[in-house]
């Protein structure tokens, strides 16, 4: 989830699953090597674009001397069975090279699927970065074009200023508190805006900041809904077992 007002996620990142705002299915990237153990390489669900013609799905690898959790997303054409691995985590010494840099140490880096774009052209996803065995995480969301070839990560900067500015207006003081953005997939109506929800964390009583919308490069933050369940977002990627 990206942050605001706090650089860094508290979350166990060893727990396991790393949830996003769909369902089980849908949101929970591979089972990430708990303190229990988990085989590698470690998948997650497939999604399967609108069209049927792409799978895509997220992969999690375990390397040793020294730990290092690395992952790759990767997308398959169901009418060639050509695959390609489209997001897939740099490594010098040990340690990740992340794009844009958060950590100068992080040994953790995997890549969650949110959703599809309604006409199978776009790919939503989460890029989470940290480290290995704790609690300490940043996150970011980028955009992949199938066609193009080409992802670009969505600069969340003008969604914070129009959350906060929103907020300060009905008398939220942003000065003690930290809040969070969650992608949850694509505007249905116009499908070259992604959907976030806001909320508050580590403050009593918790407080929804609403939904929004922001286009594809983060410009042109609009509220969508003030209270939580008055918007449904739809999905358009069908959930399938893990890729074979």
């Amino acid at each position: 989830m990206f942050l605001f007002k706090a650089s860094k996620r508290l979350l166990p990142i060893s727990l396991g699953f790393i949830l996003l705002a769909w369902t089980t299915a849908v949101g929970a990237c591979p089972k990430i090597f708990s303190e229990s153990g988990t085989k590698s390489p470690a998948k997650g669900s497939g999604i399967r674009s609108p069209n049927k013609q792409v799978l895509a799905w997220s992969v999690a690898v375990l390397e040793k001397n020294p730990e290092v959790i690395r992952g790759q997303l990767i997308l398959r054409n169901e009418r060639t069975a050509r695959q390609e691995i489209v997001f897939n985590t740099k490594i010098r010494a040990g340690k990740v090279l992340s794009s844009p840099p958060a950590f100068s140490d992080a040994n953790y880096n995997i890549f969650c699927i949110v959703d599809w774009s309604p006409d199978s052209n776009y790919l939503l996803l989460q890029e989470i970065l940290g480290h290995l065995y704790s609690d300490v995480w940043n996150d970011y969301y980028w955009i992949y074009d199938r066609l193009r070839r080409q992802s670009m990560v969505i600069d969340l900067k003008s969604l914070k200023q129009a959350i906060e500015r929103y907020w300060q207006k009905k008398g939220l003081d942003f000065r003690d508190i930290s809040y969070q953005a969650v992608a949850i997939g694509w505007r249905g109506d116009k499908f070259n805006s992604v959907v976030f929800e806001a909320f508050t964390f580590h403050h009593e009583p918790l407080i929804f900041l609403g939904t929004w919308s922001v286009a594809p490069t983060g410009q042109k933050p609009r509220l969508l809904a003030e209270k939580e369940e008055e918007i449904v977002v739809k999905h358009f990627g069908q959930v399938v077992n893990r890729p074979e």
